[in-house]
């Protein structure tokens, strides 16, 4: 997404994309996406800049639950970006 930061004509024609296809609709499902080609390269395209902070191991502070898994303080997590 930096680039789109860094290039407004991009961001300009990704947010028009999104409002040729959806409009004022409330609700979008999965299928409603397919129409957004440009905004998929876009996505595509995020390889350019790796979320690399997110590949180092967390060490959680406090005992929490996720989706029914315990995990315990002091556990390395690692964040799949």
């Amino acid at each position: 997404m930096a680039e789109l930061a860094r290039k407004p004509k991009l961001m300009k024609k990704a947010q028009e994309e999104v409002r040729r296809c959806f409009g004022n609709k409330g609700n979008i499902s999965e299928r409603d996406t397919t129409e957004l080609q440009y905004v998929k390269m876009i996505v595509k395209d995020t390889r350019l800049h790796p979320p690399a902070p997110m590949i180092i191991p967390r060490e959680n502070m406090a005992h929490f639950k996720i989706q029914g898994y315990d995990i315990d303080s002091k556990t390395l997590v690692f964040v799949n970006g």
